[in-house]
């Protein structure tokens, strides 16, 4: 008897089942900047290495979950992994400046290029925290719980079920999201100082493309000024871009807590662990 053929698709291909994919609430790549247009028309597409840096599956990384502690594995700030491109230098003042302003859109491609790798990891960081959070809090492990379920106890005296169930539901979880926007809070200070090293980088990497006569030219006719204004309002404007993206970024970090948070709070509400807690507070 023969065998049924496979499947076949348009172009005569064999079909390949489709795969489930576990669906994520964090995006896959960095949110796109809202109304990033610049003044000089030069808002242009950016290039195609660009999008294919942004485009990079996230890295594997080996976090540590200790004593309900998290941390982002550093990134080498002086080794990005997305490169700056490598250009002729320029011997002219004026078309180097004015090639400097148009260059906007590849210093917005190379910090966006490194910011995915490292949010990445962020997001992975994050869903080990969460962990970390819920076994520091079933085990009422450290100084913080303990404290905060002393504080409760000496004000349910007499509860039964049905109040501890309404303070897991309102009191504790506020308390577990005050501590997840205190680690998002620390990652915020760390995502600040990545988006300045890589304008430091950009800075010194487009000045070293004019040639080097040409800036001790300008030097010493005090005509630095133009490099230092102009570079100052790209700053503003590259900051301004990125923190848009941090916003839009630590919102699904947030929304990711309201997903985890309920299914946490039930599993303690059925099982009743505010027995345990009593029981280990007041050893």
């Amino acid at each position: 008897q023969a065998l049924p053929k496979p499947a076949q698709n348009l172009k005569g291909g064999v079909k390949k089942p489709s795969l489930q994919q576990t669906k994520s609430p964090l995006p896959s790549k960095p949110p796109k900047p809202v109304n990033d247009k610049l003044k000089d028309d030069s808002n242009k597409t950016e290039t195609k290495d660009a999008k294919n840096g942004l485009n990079k599956p996230p890295k594997n990384i080996n976090d540590k979950v200790k004593d309900g502690e998290n941390k982002t594995p550093s990134q080498d700030l002086n080794e990005p992994s997305f490169k700056l491109p490598m250009r002729q230098k320029a011997s002219s003042w004026d078309a180097w400046l004015k090639g400097t302003k148009k260059d906007y859109e590849n210093l917005k491609c190379f910090a966006k290029g490194n910011l995915y790798d490292w949010l990445c990891s962020v997001r992975d960081s994050f869903e080990l925290y969460l962990q970390s959070l819920e076994s520091k809090w079933t085990s009422c492990s450290d100084n913080t719980t303990t404290v905060f379920l002393c504080e409760c106890l000496a004000e349910s005296s007499g509860w039964g079920d049905p109040q501890w169930e309404s303070w897991v539901k309102k009191e504790l979880k506020e308390q577990l999201k005050t501590e997840a926007q205190a680690w998002i809070s620390t990652k915020k200070k760390d995502f600040d100082g990545l988006t300045s090293k890589y304008f430091s980088l950009w800075k010194d990497h487009r000045r070293k493309e004019l040639e080097e006569e040409a800036w001790k030219t300008k030097a010493s006719s005090g005509g630095l000024s133009e490099w230092e204004e102009l570079t100052d309002k790209m700053n503003t404007r590259y900051t301004n871009n990125l923190d848009n993206m941090w916003s839009n970024y630590s919102g699904d970090l947030l929304f990711r807590f309201d997903e985890w948070s309920p299914e946490v709070l039930e599993k303690w509400i059925e099982s009743k662990q505010w027995n345990q807690w009593v029981k280990k507070v007041r050893k």
